[in-house]
């Protein structure tokens, strides 16, 4: 067991230098981890074999995802063990509307696993940064509760305010509506990240990004608003 732990530690490592000489200080790289726990039965199953089990079956699903659950400590033990600073876990336990399921059942099954899974990276100093998409706003200060240090969230789904709100003393990363970026005019874009750098100016925990990254279908003059709009908060010039 600890040998195959040790040996995720290295490969993880290894990522992390390796990404650390091509960055050259530039940037910080991170961890990432897909399926923290919800995600693992969507991956195995898909989404309608996962609901429908969840729901027909609860008590041998959560036997399920226990297994899931050892899976996930094992990674993140893994984690902690690297001397990288930051750690974003991704599970997708929200969609555009809000919870995939009741939220009744997260506390069943969901919440009491994750302070174990999460255990590992706090104890070794890591940031664990949480990424979803969809509307998280329901589970925000839940989240925190359990011990998360920041989000990563799919705004404008999640409610950008809220989240300044309730996350002000958290690291969060975010903000630009993808929406707009992609099929805005320049001049959209440019009000639009002017608008998020403002209301974030007082936060250092904030750093602005569009969910997923930026995209290759998004109009190369939309990406120069973006980066124009950047630059006039103290981002890094157009032609960095």
């Amino acid at each position: 067991m600890s040998e195959f732990i040790e040996e995720l530690a290295e490969k993880e490592e290894k990522q992390y230098k390796e990404m650390i000489q091509k960055l050259k200080e530039r940037a910080e790289p991170y961890g990432f981890y897909y399926t923290t726990l919800f995600m693992w039965p969507v991956m195995v199953f898909g989404w309608e074999l996962f609901l429908v089990t969840a729901i027909s079956q609860e008590d041998r699903f959560d036997k399920l995802l226990d297994r899931f659950f050892q899976l996930s400590v094992k990674r993140t033990t893994a984690l902690a063990r690297t001397s990288m600073n930051v750690v974003i876990l991704h599970d997708d336990i929200t969609g555009n509307n809000g919870p995939f399921l009741a939220p009744e059942w997260y506390e069943r099954h969901i919440f009491p696993r994750y302070p174990d899974i999460f255990k590992p990276l706090l104890q070794a100093g890591k940031k664990e940064i949480f990424c979803s998409d969809g509307k998280l706003d329901v589970f925000l200060e839940r989240l925190i509760e359990l011990g998360v240090d920041g989000f990563m969230p799919e705004t404008p789904a999640t409610n950008l305010d809220k989240l300044l709100e309730i996350g002000k003393d958290k690291v969060i990363i975010g903000g630009i509506d993808t929406g707009i970026l992609t099929r805005g005019s320049p001049e959209e874009v440019l009000v639009h990240t002017r608008e998020v750098l403002h209301k974030t100016l007082d936060l250092p925990g904030f750093f602005i990004s569009s969910a997923g990254g930026l995209y290759g279908n998004i109009p190369l003059e939309n990406l120069r608003a973006y980066f124009q709009a950047r630059s006039e908060f103290g981002g890094p010039p157009v032609d960095w």
